[in-house]
């Protein structure tokens, strides 16, 4: 088996859509796999993919998703590894891994893989990445913990429009980058002033429970310090819970009702940014309306 594996930049966008599209999931619009590669929050050229060819055919695709972002007041350029596909014809003899070393190969990026498939999980982590995280924080409703722990009330807002208005220039950014898809933001006050901003995806996942699964939170200290009140003032009276992975409380007090063992662990290869600054935007999860995991 005579392969190359290299990557493939925006010009090759339409034969690597029409790879996964073909053949991984046709159920999915063409448009999506486009959109998914199309490098929309770069400020220069990424490539959209690490391919496999054989004869000029591509036999195995892994998509990445770049983001140019700021971090901490830092410049900092983050890659989600994303869909991966090999096909039948060339599996069981590790292509996948190899797929993902190339990408991983590229210095002075971040890596993040939220995958839900296990083969895809098995194959970056196998090629560099380590687990960022393996367990999720829990908050259920109708236990309101204001006023314990010092808590007093905080005010949450919800509308989208009074939501931005409330953040500076950076997370409006944030706001901006993600519009059109599926993510809920939500603002809360603390008693001392300060503003927390927290991305959401609301979903109904397992029997009928609504998941507030955090992606993104944009004061971390805070967070922890409000969840209780924060999810009492969110969630709905029944099956309803809010979740945030455990490595954004790491270090705080962030007293979750319970914690639970992620089926695949969030993996990563971060060389500069530290695991609870890698939130999930940015990342196919909002781009494909995924569930998370």
């Amino acid at each position: 088996m005579s392969l190359t594996i290299r990557h493939a930049y925006d010009d090759e966008r339409p034969a690597v859509a029409e790879f996964f599209h073909a053949l991984m999931n046709p159920n999915v619009p063409l448009q999506l796999w486009n959109d998914l590669l199309d490098q929309r929050w770069t400020t220069s050229p990424a490539p959209c993919a690490v391919i496999a060819e054989e004869k000029g055919r591509i036999v195995g695709a892994l998509t990445t998703v770049h983001a140019d972002r700021e971090i901490d007041g830092r410049a900092v350029r983050t890659c989600n590894l994303s869909g991966m596909y090999i096909d039948k014809s060339h599996r069981g003899v590790g292509l996948g891994r190899k797929i993902a070393v190339e990408a991983l190969a590229t210095p002075g990026v971040e890596f993040t893989a939220y995958s839900t498939n296990r083969a895809s999980s098995a194959a970056v982590m196998s090629a560099g990445m380590t687990a960022l995280d393996r367990h999720r924080h829990v908050w259920f409703p109708g236990k309101d913990g204001a006023g314990s722990s010092g808590n007093a009330a905080i005010v949450v807002v919800r509308d989208p429009g009074e939501v931005t208005a409330l953040l500076d220039a950076s997370l409006r950014r944030i706001l901006a980058d993600h519009a059109g898809m599926n993510i809920h933001p939500v603002a809360f006050q603390a008693p001392g002033g300060e503003i927390c901003l927290v991305v959401f995806m609301i979903k109904v996942k397992g029997e009928d429970v609504t998941y507030y699964d955090a992606l993104y939170i944009s004061n971390l200290p805070l967070f922890a310090r409000y969840a209780r009140p924060l999810a009492s003032a969110l969630l709905p009276v029944g099956d309803a819970l809010m979740s945030a992975d455990s490595r954004f409380m790491a270090g705080l007090d962030a007293d979750p009702d319970a914690t639970w063992e992620m089926r695949i662990p969030r993996a990563g290869l971060l060389t500069g940014l530290a695991a609870s600054k890698a939130d999930i935007l940015y990342s196919e999860i909002p781009l494909f309306d995924l569930k998370l995991d």
